[in-house]
């Protein structure tokens, strides 16, 4: 069963570790991925941002209230995600790619891995859902 791993080493000297893919932003040494979370924690968007209405819709799911704010941003982990489980769910073209191109292979991103017994709020994690769907293990 794939998995997701940290990406090894600092932010300015990043190795991937194994055959994984890795699936985040850019930084040095490692270019940035169509597979990306467009949602950075402190990324704003505003109300006319194309992708607003995913994160407005992840505040609520999250937090259970609904942001009146000119200006937002994800500010936690878990919103963000939620706002990628979101965007990505509504993204044909993506999900065909991450079907084809991520299925069966270890994830790397810069997050944290879990600790045993708590929840991965990572979006490689919704990338090896996704990827896997088929995988009767995935689920």
């Amino acid at each position: 069963m794939p998995d997701r791993v940290k990406v090894e080493g600092d932010l300015f000297h990043g190795w991937i570790p194994g055959n994984a893919v890795y699936v985040g932003r850019a930084a040095p040494g490692l270019p940035p991925s169509k597979f990306a979370n467009p949602f950075g924690l402190k990324r704003r968007f505003g109300r006319d941002h194309p992708l607003r209405p995913y994160l407005d819709a992840a505040v609520l799911e999250v937090t259970g209230i609904d942001p009146t704010y000119d200006i937002i941003t994800p500010g936690t982990a878990r919103v963000s995600v939620a706002a990628y489980r979101l965007w990505v769910r509504d993204q044909p073209g993506l999900l065909a790619a991450i079907r084809a191109e991520l299925a069966g292979r270890d994830l790397a991103c810069w997050c944290a891995l879990p600790a045993e017994g708590e929840p991965d709020i990572c979006h490689a994690a919704v990338l090896l859902e996704i990827a896997n769907e088929g995988d009767a293990d995935a689920v």
